[in-house]
């Protein structure tokens, strides 16, 4: 089971997953969309001209608990 914090105050997210016990931390996180039975962790990325979010990481809803800090 794979286990994804996100802290919407300051934006990052932490993965963990319970199988293996690694952990990944991740900045600059905008928003985690739900798309197609995955959640998508989105990540802001500045160019010269424009300020894109691209996708970094998808898991799957059903293999994943989700909580959401303040």
């Amino acid at each position: 089971m794979v286990t994804l914090t996100f802290n919407t105050t300051t934006k990052t997210v932490k993965i963990s997953n319970t199988a293996d016990k690694n952990i990944y931390e991740y900045s600059n996180i905008p928003t985690v969309k739900v798309r197609d039975g995955f959640y998508e962790v989105m990540q802001k990325e500045a160019s010269l001209t424009e300020e894109i979010q691209i996708p970094i990481c998808r898991l799957p809803i059903a293999q994943t608990i989700m909580f959401i800090n303040k």
